[in-house]
């Protein structure tokens, strides 16, 4: 029912919703179109900044420290480097409005820096003496591909779907079990990166990143949506972000 979507922190909402409008300039006009995929303007172009640089800043790591026929370090470069371009090939393709959003310099640093805060994860993997299990490899390698899964195909369908079938609440597809596809599929990602650490940093990293970035975010969306009048029902059947496992038919 409409009670069990919204008691998910009633109290926290509010809270998280004003510490992302000061921490990351949410309040800012958004861009009047989607920018080139590099530059010093916009929320994307920042996090595009970021992604693109994951795979050489790994990479480095890697030469520098002598790990280059090591297993683990360079599974963790396949994974996040090639997330990292499959993020910039999304924004050429089917970009996110959501985060086009105009931002002064001092703040697109501070997005920028805390996004680089990741690369943490990278340095502990990459000077980890020991390798991984093989076993622990393959849960990352499967949570990295379930994970991409989710968030591309999440992101084109609601891409396309605002596009040619506007006004309209999305709850079919991906949508169709949970209505956060594609934060899903990040926690998924970046959990196999954390599984790969072996250290408890880099879930601490993560876990801020979606309490206070992830989570504001998916409480916004849920207030805007709430508007549609089937929504109550697609509550009912659909996870918050986990899907609803009851609903699985």
């Amino acid at each position: 029912n409409i009670s069990h979507c919204h008691s998910l922190l009633p109290l926290a909402r509010g809270a998280m919703l004003r510490v992302a409008d000061r921490l990351l300039g949410l309040k800012q006009r958004k861009a009047s179109q989607v920018l080139p995929v590099f530059g010093f303007q916009t929320l994307n172009q920042a996090i595009n900044l970021h992604k693109a640089l994951c795979f050489f800043v790994i990479l480095s790591m890697i030469l520098y420290h002598g790990k280059i026929a090591q297993i683990t370090p360079c599974v963790y470069l396949a994974i996040h480097g090639s997330y990292g371009f499959a993020w910039i090939l999304k924004y050429i393709y089917f970009p996110d409005w959501g985060f086009e959003i105009e931002l002064n310099l001092p703040i697109f640093l501070f997005c920028f820096l805390s996004a680089a805060v990741h690369w943490i994860t990278s340095w502990i993997i990459v000077t980890n003496p020991y390798e991984a299990p093989g076993l622990l490899i393959c849960a990352a390698l499967m949570l990295y591909t379930m994970g991409m899964f989710f968030m591309y195909v999440g992101d084109a369908q609601k891409f396309f779907m605002l596009k040619y079938r506007p006004g309209r609440l999305i709850r079919e597809g991906v949508f169709r079990h949970t209505r956060n596809p594609n934060y899903l599929g990040e926690i998924m990602i970046y959990s196999g990166y954390c599984l790969l650490s072996r250290h408890w940093l880099p879930w601490a990293i993560c876990v801020s990143f979606w309490i206070f970035l992830f989570l504001p975010n998916i409480m916004a969306k849920e207030k805007s949506l709430s508007r549609y009048k089937n929504w109550e029902l697609y509550c009912s059947h659909s996870g918050l972000v986990v899907p609803h496992i009851f609903a699985l038919n």
